[in-house]
């Protein structure tokens, strides 16, 4: 039935195979070369103009070889706006076709056609695919009258510059042919969220994910900077800020060390740490990566390009690209001054893949204004106007320091997680009583019963995790951020 099928096609072809400009190739004007044994090169940008174009869902153009002339790969616009039927003279060509069981790759499959040598099938037996890290194709295509066709070897290869989305007719930055997956038509647009997951369609397209699908997501917005204020006493009761740089690229951030500006109602907090002292740590390494008393004495200039420099000059900062691994900042007074303080942490570089995972700062935590008081800000995602969410564990910890030997440890914290208009989005003050099966399948629960914790998704903006203690109790507590798949 097959043949049938190509014979009929090949006659309503044989007319005329007229070539007709498409979309830009996304060919490399380098490797642009497949071979043949029987037809020699094969040029896959043919003439600059009407070369091919692969594609998510399909191919287009055409390839030209000196010694059988114009091979089509379809016309870019299948009958279902998706992928060809390969089932009628209009609607042929060749298909790329996600491999689920090797997610770095797509399938090419379907039918290519010359007016001089026929068909040439792109199909299992000489599996020619795309392999998305470079982009470059692999296997073997084979027409009946010319023999096998080879798209790769050591010297010669094809290669794209990029893979092309697809047509996006009606400009709501979904492709046609994504919307007809999923949709069956051209209705739906960027904002939606058919599964209520928190991620628009949009973020879905960019993400890859299924749209209508709530377990299928991945949390495209992340943490920007995240911020920790208590009072900062002496010794073993400074504030020592722990953060994670992530990924596998530098990341550049400012670490700010706060304490004259801090304010209450518009006006100067009473009690508040008078000239505070930094110092960054990378873990392994005993001496510091930076110390900083006021910010002005060095790197001025850049501190102060960064848009966020302190805005007094006895307030500390240091701006460092680190390496990804775990970092702790410290923040005392200067000569034992105590008083409340604030330590910050700001992502500079936040299109970088590298991001901050998760903040862990630990202090004594006391009564009132002195409570232990984490900020952090929730960054833009990959959906409309930058919307996207975050999935974070919070956790208060106390009696487990206790355990691992540090002195005066908070006996049974409590946390509250609340957003920049002061409404509370959660609290909990024993952890298993809430969300013990979402806190055990993070893999990290606190190690002790009295301990507390959060897990929420949120979406961009300001939040503040409150550690205080049970009827008024003080001590060291440790209160953490983390980023969940």
């Amino acid at each position: 039935m097959k043949n049938r099928i190509l014979i009929a096609l090949a006659i309503a072809l044989a007319v005329s195979i007229a070539v007709e400009s498409r979309a830009a190739t996304n060919i490399n004007d380098t490797n642009a070369y497949s071979y043949g044994a029987n037809v020699g090169y094969m040029n896959w940008r043919a003439d600059g103009a009407n070369g091919v174009v692969l594609g998510r869902y399909i191919t287009s153009g055409f390839i030209y070889g000196a010694n059988i002339g114009w091979i089509n790969m379809g016309d870019g616009t299948p009958d279902n706006g998706i992928q060809y039927s390969n089932a009628s003279a209009s609607d042929f060509g060749v298909n790329t076709i996600a491999d689920p069981s090797v997610p770095g790759e797509y399938y090419l499959r379907g039918y290519a056609y010359g007016a001089n040598v026929g068909w040439i099938h792109f199909e299992n037996t000489g599996n020619p695919r795309i392999v998305l890290s470079n982009n470059r194709l692999r296997g073997y295509a084979y027409g009946a009258n010319i023999g096998w066709i080879n798209l790769d070897d050591l010297n010669v290869f094809v290669q794209a510059n990029s893979i092309d989305p697809g047509a996006d007719t009606d400009g709501d930055g979904l492709t046609d042919a994504w919307e007809y997956i999923y949709f069956g038509n051209l209705g739906m647009d960027g904002t939606g969220d058919p599964d209520g997951d928190g991620e628009d369609n949009l973020s879905e397209f960019r993400s890859n994910t299924i749209p209508t699908d709530i377990t299928s997501v991945t949390r495209s917005a992340r943490a920007l900077n995240i911020a920790t204020r208590l009072r900062v006493l002496t010794d073993e009761n400074v504030l020592i800020g722990g953060f994670i740089i992530s990924g596998s690229e530098p990341k550049r951030v400012i670490i700010r060390a706060i304490g004259p500006s801090i304010q209450a109602e518009g006006a100067p907090l009473p009690g508040r740490l008078i000239d505070p002292f930094l110092e960054l740590y990378q873990q392994g390494n005993p001496d510091p990566v930076g110390t900083n008393n006021n910010w002005k004495e060095t790197q001025q200039g850049e501190i102060e390009a960064t848009g966020v420099a302190p805005s007094e000059d006895a307030e500390s900062a240091i701006v460092r690209t680190l390496n990804p691994g775990n970092y702790t900042a410290v923040v005392s007074g200067v000569s034992g001054g105590v008083g409340i303080g604030l330590v910050e942490v700001y992502d500079l570089a936040a299109p970088q893949p590298a991001k901050l995972a998760n903040i862990a700062t630990r202090g004594f935590v006391d009564r009132g204004d002195n409570v232990m008081i984490g900020g952090f800000i929730i960054g833009g995602g990959l959906g409309t106007n930058s919307s996207g969410t975050a999935r974070l564990l919070i956790r208060a910890l106390g009696p487990s320091l206790g355990e691992a030997g540090v002195a005066n440890a908070l006996a049974d914290p409590t946390l509250e997680l609340v957003n920049s208009n002061g409404d509370t989005l959660a609290s909990n003050n024993n952890w298993r009583d809430s969300q013990q099966a979402e806190i055990e399948a993070t893999g990290i629960p606190p190690s002790n019963d009295l301990e507390a914790a959060i897990v929420r998704t949120v979406s961009a903006g300001l939040y503040t995790a409150i550690v205080r203690g049970v009827n008024d109790g003080t001590g060291v507590g440790l209160v953490e951020v983390y980023n969940l798949p």
